[in-house]
């Protein structure tokens, strides 16, 4: 059984069903922002359409570190190693260095250079987390590892979660992000993980992810499930999470779906469908 760390997280609001969402590979806002502190030439330079020679890189990466005004360098440098990313890794290291700890820009590139590396050699993504400065940089690396991770290896994702996750919006979106693929090859091994959680919000935010995908795939199945479950508070929260996907699906496959549940469920369904017709 997997054991997780138990988080006091704060309730925010989740994103359910983004799991596919992906890091943005070029901010424009972040572009438009850079003016009016940094020249012409820098500008010229980030913004060159054709492929990149080694020393047009590096002098990129030089001209985003002179830039005067912290943020604007922090933007500088983070297009600077975004340009860098695919040619020259190495460089691109270089320029994130010299990013300021604890910067939105540094934060993003983080997820996505875990993201990149992991795409590659997830053994060599968590080599490169340990170069980080401290544990909320190497969450953010481990929420985005975990993702890719979870395409095939759920339950190795969930593991990496539990080992390496720290409170915060991000990791519980990774949770939930992470159920989600679970839950659509091993339902119960995901209810159970998710079950552990002391946060009320992520916990509720995962189990109406395993219904929603379970009732889709086999509403049978998942009815036993809700049925068997004995601690009182997690049964509510999974019939309210159950509730909720029914409403989700489609119209005309609702009423088979309704038909599996209990009269309870088909109550609460009723109420439910009221309240959001504003009946």
């Amino acid at each position: 059984m997997i054991v997780t760390r138990n988080h006091l997280l704060p309730c925010l609001g989740l994103v359910l069903f983004s799991c596919d969402k992906p890091t943005e590979k070029l901010s424009t806002s972040a572009k438009e922002s850079l003016a009016p502190h940094i020249t012409k030439s820098i500008r010229a330079s980030l913004e060159e359409k054709q492929p990149a020679s080694p020393s047009r890189l590096r002098d990129t990466v030089k001209k985003a570190e002179e830039v005067t005004y912290p943020k604007e360098r922090n933007q500088a440098l983070c297009e600077a190693v975004r340009e860098c990313l695919e040619t020259d890794p190495h460089l691109a290291q270089e320029g994130f260095q010299k990013l300021t700890t604890g910067c939105v820009e540094r934060n993003q590139l983080i997820q996505e250079i875990a993201s990149h590396q992991a795409d590659q050699d997830v053994n060599q993504a968590i080599e490169w987390i340990e170069t980080l400065n401290n544990d909320h940089e190497k969450s953010l690396a481990y929420d985005s590892i975990a993702l890719i991770v979870a395409e095939n290896e759920p339950e190795k994702a969930a593991q990496m979660l539990s080992d390496s996750g720290v409170a915060g919006h991000d990791f519980d979106v990774a949770v939930v992000q992470v159920v989600q693929r679970w839950a659509s090859s091993s339902p119960q091994n995901a209810a159970q993980w998710v079950m552990l959680f002391d946060n009320d919000e992520v916990r509720k935010a995962g189990l109406k992810a395993i219904a929603s995908t379970w009732s889709r795939n086999n509403p049978q199945e998942a009815m036993t499930w809700l049925a068997a479950i004995e601690n009182p508070t997690i049964h509510h929260e999974a019939s309210s999470g159950m509730v909720e996907a029914i409403m989700d699906l489609p119209e005309s496959r609702r009423e088979a779906v309704l038909k599996l549940t209990t009269p309870d469920i088909r109550d609460r369904f009723e109420k439910f469908k009221s309240v959001s017709n504003g009946s």
